[in-house]
């Protein structure tokens, strides 16, 4: 965890479309291997990386997100 802060913080930053095409990308393979849903393990903006959760409310809005997700806050 500590080296992934530390790298994490000179990585350069996703924007929020970035992370909607990688939700989307991601998605499109796990579907492509049957798995229609999953837990992302780490929601929110910590050891350096983005919160991906505002990808995930705009798939919902916008229906494209056609998996089931729950996502861990940590803690």
């Amino acid at each position: 965890e500590g080296a992934m802060e530390v790298v994490g913080r000179h990585a350069p930053k996703s924007t929020p479309a970035d992370r909607l095409k990688a939700l989307l990308h991601a998605q499109r393979l796990l579907h492509s291997y049957g798995i229609t849903a999953w837990q992302d393990a780490l929601i929110g903006s910590v050891l350096g990386m983005d919160d991906p959760s505002d990808a995930y409310l705009a798939a919902a809005r916008d229906g494209s997100l056609t998996a089931r997700v729950v996502g861990a806050l940590w803690w």
